[in-house]
């Protein structure tokens, strides 16, 4: 009998003659790599979108003149305070170079009181309770609750503590607000409630 013929590449043998495989070229494997970029047509896309670049930028920059001609001015006010005769603190007994048997003396622990009290909360609170300072900071910020105008005035103040190396042997005190008298007669409340919260803590 005669026996079948099976084409080779129907066993798997080998390969079909008539089948077209290619192998990836160079190029296309380039391409097909997400993270290769192509700088060539990066630049013409970004020319050919010129105009529109230049739009966008155009009103950037118009949004930030806008917004700094329409912002509320911002008024900076600024006090020293050097120990003893800036502080006003009571007069205290000379023999007492201590306080409580701590080594700190009792000018440099009061002066320091005076600096803790300049950066804390319980100032805000109390120069709040002055009349002239609840009103300045009502008429600015008329809905705010009386926590967040605290945290206003808070947040407006700066305290800077003396520097001998920057040649700086004081405290300096700087607010910003929105108003120059107002600035100046806030800075002058908050340095006031400061030190009698530190007078309440010696007396």
């Amino acid at each position: 009998g005669s026996a079948d013929i099976i084409p080779s590449f129907v066993a798997g043998k080998t390969k079909d003659p008539f089948s077209m495989e290619q192998k990836p070229s160079a190029a296309s494997a380039q391409s097909a790599n997400p993270a290769e970029i192509d700088f060539f047509q990066l630049c013409i896309t970004l020319w050919e979108q010129r105009l529109l670049i230049f739009v966008i930028t155009g009103l950037i920059t118009l949004c930030g003149v806008v917004f700094t001609y329409l912002s509320p001015d911002r008024f900076k006010a600024e006090d020293k305070l050097y120990w003893s005769y800036d502080v006003g603190l009571p007069e205290l007994p000379e023999d007492l170079t201590s306080f409580k048997g701590s080594s700190i003396g009792i000018e440099d622990y009061a002066f320091g009181l005076v600096q803790r009290h300049l950066s804390s909360e319980k100032t805000a609170f109390a120069a709040l309770e002055d009349p002239k300072i609840e009103a300045i900071v009502n008429s600015s910020y008329p809905l705010s609750s009386s926590i967040a105008k605290r945290k206003i005035l808070l947040n407006s103040v700066k305290v800077m503590p003396p520097n001998n190396k920057k040649n700086r042997p004081y405290v300096l005190v700087s607010l910003l607000w929105d108003d120059a008298v107002d600035c100046a007669q806030l800075i002058e409340g908050w340095i006031q409630a400061a030190m009698k919260l530190a007078k309440s803590e010696l007396v």
